[in-house]
Formats: C-alpha cells, sequence, structure tokens
C-alpha cells in the first residue's frame, strides 16, 4: 500500500526547514496545512519543533571563530543568519547554517578544535547540545 500525506511527500523538506529556523507555520503555509499539523508530525517523528538557535557569541565560543569571521561570511552571502526584526538586535544562526560554517572553516580549523582524524578519509563532526545534534562531514579536501 502507498503511503500518502504530506510527511510522506516532504518530509526530508519539512525536516530541513525546520533546521534552516523556518516557522512551523510557514511551513504549514509552504505545504498547505496547519501549524498543528506540522508540529504533530514533528512529534510523531521524534524530531524538535524548533530548530537549535545560537546567537553570534555563542557560535563563536562552539567554534573558536571570531565574531569578524562570521560577518565576513555573511558580507559575502554564505551564510544568512535570521535577525529578530529591529536593526541592532541579536543575529541567531540556526542548526543550517551552523553546519555551513563548519563546512567552511573546513578540516584545519576542525583539528585545531581537537579533533585528529584517523585517517585521510572523511571527518563527521557531531556536536550535541542540549536535545540538539548537529552531524556535518567534511570531505577530503
Amino acid at each position: 500500500m502507498q503511503q500518502t500525506g504530506v510527511w510522506y511527500a516532504h518530509g526530508a523538506k519539512i525536516e530541513n526547514l525546520i533546521s534552516r529556523g523556518i516557522s512551523m507555520a510557514e511551513i504549514g503555509r509552504r505545504f498547505g496545512v496547519s501549524r498543528e499539523r506540522i508540529r504533530t508530525l514533528l512529534k510523531r517523528h521524534e524530531l524538535p519543533t524548533r530548530a537549535l538557535m545560537l546567537n553570534q557569541k555563542e557560535v563563536v565560543a562552539l567554534l573558536g571563530c571570531c565574531g569578524r569571521f562570521l560577518t565576513g561570511l555573511e558580507r559575502k552571502e554564505l551564510i544568512s543568519p535570521i535577525q529578530s526584526g529591529r536593526k541592532y538586535s541579536p543575529v541567531y544562526y540556526p542548526e543550517g547554517e551552523i553546519t555551513k560554517i563548519i563546512a567552511i572553516m573546513g578540516k584545519r580549523r576542525v583539528r585545531s578544535l581537537g579533533i585528529v582524524p584517523d585517517c585521510q578519509s572523511n571527518i563527521t563532526l557531531q556536536l550535541v547540545l542540549g536535545e540538539h545534534t548537529i552531524l556535518v562531514t567534511l570531505d577530503e579536501q
């Protein structure tokens, strides 16, 4: 029997949008269902209903980079953090943007964080922050 419904048709897209910090209401509008339906689907599949969001200070502390580095990536439009509305309000980085930052930093920077690969293959980095886990795979470069 073929599975039907929003989750079976768009589950991976919904997970991706949540990890990028898109609200459940916006996701619901995109797929023609309510915010509550999106929340129910995420709960049923044991996924967080909110993306991991870190402010700039938390990202700097976590990754050991500086704020200027993050601002430079934003100016080059390599990352797009979320600003909460006002001009000088804090900037937040959802999980998807943190993953991009780690990938941009590359293996050399990851090694300086104390993670040494056992061979010349890919590095898989796993960061656990509360109930959220970020997995990033860095290819051999």
